[in-house]
């Protein structure tokens, strides 16, 4: 670990009682130049909006909307969002996010279909920014190796190694092995070729949109 790492002041993640894997990579995404998020089950935490990333939060805890623990982990990730937000408006140090999610992350129901509506024009929205892009990846592409599990990426500007970080219901793992990153940069290009982007990628979800408002 390079002297730049170890003088690091302390991380605002220190304010929440976080697993120190999560909170590791919490730390480390704020300074990310590069952040690829791939979502095989519902919209990636730095795309989701308030709502949705209580109601997902709280399906996958089993737990109501206010319980203390499902507000701890969607005041986390909507901190992340903002924290994103401010160094993609500082254009000497912005990163680039890369968010890879499939056709049936998008259709999952999760909460009722306004809330469904509101998270795929929100995903739309920040899909047209310029440093952040949206790759769906149609059902009709078959199996595909994003199957196996949602991962995030993260890539540094200096030579520190890339690292992946692996979030579960009980536990959070991260990697810096060699052999495993390669593997998990393996798995993003066979999506990127199989994915969807820009105007097709808007078209989709506008798609996916239109059939839950139809619904």
């Amino acid at each position: 670990m390079n002297s730049t790492v170890a003088s690091r002041r302390p991380h605002w993640s220190h304010e929440y009682d976080l697993a120190s894997e999560h909170e590791e990579y919490v730390t480390r995404e704020a300074e990310a130049t590069r952040i690829t998020v791939a979502q095989p089950l519902i919209v990636p935490g730095l795309l989701q909006t308030p709502a949705y990333a209580e109601a997902v939060t709280a399906s996958i805890l089993q737990k109501k909307l206010d319980d203390p623990e499902v507000k701890r982990i969607v005041d986390v990730r909507l901190r992340r969002q903002r924290e994103l937000a401010e160094r993609m408006r500082q254009e000497a140090s912005a990163p680039e996010l890369l968010a890879i999610v499939t056709e049936a992350a998008l259709r999952q129901p999760v909460g009722d279909t306004q809330l469904a509506q509101h998270q795929l024009m929100h995903l739309m929205e920040l899909g047209r920014q310029p440093r952040i892009t949206v790759v769906v990846v149609p059902t009709r592409s078959g199996g595909h190796p994003g199957l196996g599990g949602p991962f995030e990426l993260l890539h540094f500007a200096d030579e520190e190694p890339d690292f992946v970080f692996l979030e579960s219901r009980f536990r959070d793992f991260v990697t810096r092995d060699e052999g495993l990153v390669d593997g998990y940069r393996s798995i993003v290009a066979d999506l990127l070729e199989i994915g969807l982007s820009g105007s097709a990628a808007y078209a989709e979800i506008e798609h996916i949109r239109k059939d839950l408002e139809a619904a």
